[in-house]
């Protein structure tokens, strides 16, 4: 008969990409996973990855029963909230996701709250882009998650509006003003931010011929942008912690990116999962206020 410990091994194993590390995470030795995979395969008649030196791939088959592991987990683990709920522990595991800014800005403070209402709640966190979010929700790897509409394919509570600011060097003319227009900063060298691309697809700026660099990494594109090397356009959230000699300048018109949290609504979400999710509308309601 399969296991849980079976399917967790697989499960795990696929999110690490690394026999080694999926061992760690689930505090087995490297034989002992081995052993539990091996057992699964035995009890399947099947081969579920294809092992090599260099890489660990999931055969075909494996491919095709990963979200069956994953859904069998998820209910076993809303099994276990439900009972914990009825016997007045509230126990469980909330796997949440987000983008960067929001993971750093927000959901510490919102753990951190929650937690002293419910004390025996764990978090399993993941961080990534706005796509990889909903995609990490629609596999299943998490159960709720931070990102930006539009997702029309999932269930999406608006939580809160950033605005996108220009981001100039300090001492740059323009850097002065209150607000700037899309037609003043035309011209100027940019930094294109390859995590912002449907806002400078909006904003006609992703085939500018004026485009200098295109990073995904935050602090070098502040690094660049402070040495007078360009300017960008970037979620307001993203920089307003972050200490660089920069200079954030408001768009004329607003454009505002639309932050909420989401889940697949055609899979069962978790019991905890639930009061989670009202606790974050509450939260973010007071934080708005």
């Amino acid at each position: 008969m399969v296991s849980f410990n079976q399917l967790e091994a697989l499960v795990k194993i696929v999110e690490e990409k690394s026999f080694t590390r999926a061992a760690e995470a689930l505090h087995l030795t490297q034989p002992g996973i081995s052993h539990t995979i091996s057992s699964l395969e035995s009890e399947l008649g099947i081969t579920l990855f294809n092992r090599n030196k260099k890489s660990i791939e999931l055969t075909e088959a494996g491919e095709a029963i990963l979200p069956n592991a994953r859904e069998v987990l998820q209910q076993i683990e809303s099994i276990k909230q439900t009972s914990a709920e009825f016997l007045g522990m509230k126990k469980g595991t909330i796997k949440l996701g987000g983008f960067p800014s929001i993971m750093a800005n927000y959901v510490p403070a919102l753990i951190s709250s929650f937690q002293k209402k419910y004390p025996n709640i764990k978090f399993s966190l993941y961080e990534g882009s706005y796509e990889k979010v909903t995609e990490m929700i629609e596999k299943g790897i998490i159960d709720l998650g931070f990102t930006v509409a539009p997702v029309p394919h999932l269930s999406f509570t608006h939580i809160l509006t950033d605005l996108m600011v220009a981001v100039l060097p300090a001492e740059h003319e323009l850097a002065q003003q209150s607000s700037v227009t899309m037609e003043e900063i035309s011209n100027e060298r940019f930094i294109k931010d390859l995590g912002c691309e449907r806002y400078l697809k909006d904003l006609e700026l992703n085939d500018s011929a004026n485009i200098d660099f295109a990073v995904s990494d935050l602090n070098i594109i502040l690094s660049l942008i402070q040495e007078g090397l360009g300017l960008t356009i970037l979620p307001e959230m993203s920089v307003s912690r972050l200490h660089y000699h920069v200079k954030t300048v408001n768009l004329h018109p607003p454009v505002p990116r639309e932050i909420g949290i989401c889940f697949n609504r055609k899979k069962n979400l978790p019991s905890i999962s639930k009061v989670f999710l009202e606790y974050v509308k509450e939260f973010f309601i007071e934080k708005t206020s």
